[in-house]
């Protein structure tokens, strides 16, 4: 049976939106970026299917940008059918990952998010992604830069710390709100474990009780019953759905 198809039995129902800078998110369902798989034909499928109240591109390189890559500039692939979108960037020179965010609005982003989570080695090798995690300073001076090169809200999704056990986000999210960070979404799981184990949802809770921002809850969350269930348990204030929705684009529809 598809997830977050049908309205749950015996559960409360998702009720309360959530604002990025002055965007309204509603229903409190996003679309997970997901490489290879969140592209502008998976993304309009989702938004016909189930309505989910945000929907993000596949991760883009901002080196690609720089370089004008032709594939990467296709990648964006905006409709307005697909609004609000966010785009989601990756890289880890402040210059150039601006520059892109330009470019990313230019293309119809209405939002900008910054991958922290991305644990790939490719990705992580060249400072990018889960990597930025390791040196707050230089994260802090990304995003501003970020902040500083567009008009549009900007967020940052993030994994719970590099090493298992270090949970290193709720410091970095307190640095990154102060220079201008409008939401942060979590994945609930640590850079080293990739997508094994499970997702910590206590680590979410004390996320949110943290910041003053919007935070959004992600990890294994597959069933209507997981998006309430962590909703009720941590506080956070929307569900993310990724891997869930791959192969069934219904898996990110509104609960209610």
């Amino acid at each position: 049976m598809p997830i977050l198809l049908e309205k749950p039995k015996n559960v409360l129902p998702i009720s309360s939106a959530y604002y990025v800078g002055n965007i309204c998110i509603d229903p409190p369902v996003v679309l997970a970026p997901m490489a290879d798989v969140t592209n502008g034909s998976f993304r309009r499928l989702v938004k016909r299917m189930g309505s989910p109240g945000l929907v993000v591109t596949e991760l883009i390189s901002t080196a690609a940008i720089h370089y004008g890559s032709k594939r990467t500039l296709e990648m964006f692939d905006v409709t307005e059918e697909q609004r609000p979108l966010a785009v989601q960037l990756f890289g880890a020179d402040p210059a150039m990952m601006a520059e892109a965010a330009k470019v990313a609005v230019d293309q119809g982003a209405d939002i900008i998010d910054i991958n922290m989570g991305c644990w790939v080695p490719k990705v992580c090798k060249t400072g990018a992604g889960a990597a930025m995690m390791k040196d707050e300073a230089a994260a802090c001076r990304i995003v501003e830069a970020i902040v500083k090169a567009v008009e549009v809200p900007v967020t940052v999704k993030t994994r719970a710390g590099w090493q298992y056990g270090q949970f290193a986000t709720v410091g970095l999210a307190k640095k990154l709100e102060e220079v201008g960070v409008q939401a942060f979404a979590l994945h609930a799981r640590y850079a080293t474990q990739g997508h094994t184990g499970n997702a910590d949802w206590e680590l979410i809770r004390q996320m949110k009780e943290a910041v003053s921002k919007p935070v959004v809850g992600n990890g294994d969350i597959k069933t209507p019953q997981d998006a309430l269930r962590i909703l009720q348990e941590t506080g956070c204030d929307g569900v993310m759905i990724g891997r869930a929705a791959i192969g069934n684009p219904s898996h990110a529809r509104r609960t209610d």
